[in-house]
């Protein structure tokens, strides 16, 4: 984006430098995604900035629809109007925090609405989708357990999570570390959609308007001779009989699955038609996770919650100093900067698995867990507020 565009009022910009004014806004301010949404008689514009969707401006209807055009255009999609949903992408150049141009891939999607059509344009910022293991958020405990996790030569992880929890990125970190490890590996992934394109491994796009689903890639894929694959989510039976049956043929397999915990991804295996036994053999071992909202560093002070807060969270007899974010403008008077991980990891050993088998209590499997060091997802989210990284408010509305 050129600095000019900075200098026009905004009557004067062309619709393609109304959008990399908006987009250069957005991705300086830290936003995932872009939403420009039509209403009866104005489009209004927001961001999704650490999770929460934030109002930034309102722009006439007709001033839209030439950008939606440019929209279009630039991502090729087709120029004439289309009552069905459309997804596109393109790239450009924007200028980071520290005032150099970095080139970030968006992708577009429109969905037809009464009023018109709605655009979401996601950004996929590398620097927050390429994250090392050691900088997801991951206590040195876990971080351990990860890493010993994904290092085994056969058998499966699974993530669980709602839609943003930071899965993929996670799943990446797992390619990027055992990649750097040994790059003597072959490894394949099915995703729907690539979040980020990699140069050293094979990606597959899945197509499902095709019949390209993940189930037909799962067919295909054993015949390419890979050593892992990553699977971008495991939705249905024939996908996680493939998956199962990859692992046991001795090859890592990732994928995440829909769960509300690192146990309760065993019941849903269960619900996906997988024999107990088969699930004890073939995981090594499951991952929850949540992301929650980073007090800002440069206005963090200290902060007094809420009693009936501290009762929820059962820390009513402990001493913890509490912290919050003022408010800057570092943070936009937020009081946050990014977000965390928050996880829970069950590692799979011979005691656990006979418990599984056995049909024993998920109370049960849970104090079995614990003598080799699982905690839970509160448990977890706990400590980052006791470490100052994060406020109690944000804690219950993410994981309570």
């Amino acid at each position: 984006m050129d600095t000019p565009e900075k200098e026009k009022t905004a009557k004067e910009l062309t619709p393609t430098e109304a959008i990399n004014v908006i987009i250069q806004e957005a991705f300086l301010a830290g936003a995932s995604d872009i939403h420009i949404e039509p209403l009866k008689d104005k489009v209004r514009i927001r961001f999704r900035i650490n999770g929460d969707i934030i109002d930034t401006q309102t722009i006439s209807t007709e001033k839209a629809s030439l950008i939606f055009n440019s929209l279009k255009v630039m991502a090729n999609l087709p120029y004439q109007t289309s009552e069905l949903p459309e997804d596109g992408h393109f790239s450009a150049d924007f200028l980071n925090s520290e005032n150099k141009y970095e080139n970030v891939d968006i992708r577009l999607s429109v969905f037809p609405t009464i009023n018109g059509s709605a655009v979401v344009l996601r950004i996929l910022n590398r620097a927050e989708i390429l994250l090392s293991m050691k900088d997801l958020g991951m206590s040195n405990d876990d971080l351990i357990k990860l890493k010993r996790l994904s290092m085994r030569g056969y058998g499966m992880i699974l993530i669980n999570g709602p839609v943003g929890s930071g899965k993929t990125t996670t799943m990446y970190s797992i390619i990027l570390e055992l990649s750097q490890h040994d790059n003597k590996k072959n490894i394949i992934t099915l995703e729907d959609p690539i979040e980020y394109n990699f140069e050293f491994i094979r990606q597959s796009q899945i197509k499902s308007e095709i019949g390209f689903t993940f189930a037909e890639g799962m067919k295909a894929i054993l015949r390419q001779d890979p050593d892992v694959i990553m699977i971008g989510e495991i939705r249905d039976p024939e996908t996680a009989a493939y998956a199962v049956g990859a692992a046991l043929s001795g090859r890592s397999v990732f994928s995440t699955i829909h769960a509300n915990s690192a146990i309760g991804t065993l019941a849903r295996l269960v619900d996906l038609k997988i024999e107990r036994g088969l699930i004890c053999y073939v995981l090594n071992g499951t991952i929850a996770q949540r992301l929650v909202k980073k007090i800002c560093p440069a206005c963090k002070q200290d902060d007094t919650p809420p009693l009936e807060f501290i009762h929820m969270l059962g820390l009513e007899n402990e001493r913890v100093n509490y912290k919050k974010g003022a408010g800057c403008p570092k943070c936009k008077n937020t009081g946050f900067i990014g977000r965390t991980g928050i996880f829970e990891i069950l590692e799979f050993n011979d005691e656990i698995r006979s418990a599984i088998i056995e049909k024993n209590p998920i109370s049960e499997i849970i104090s079995i867990a614990r003598k080799s060091g699982f905690k839970t997802l509160l448990e977890d989210a706990v400590n980052k507020i006791r470490e100052g990284e994060t406020t109690v408010e944000e804690v219950i509305k993410i994981v309570l």
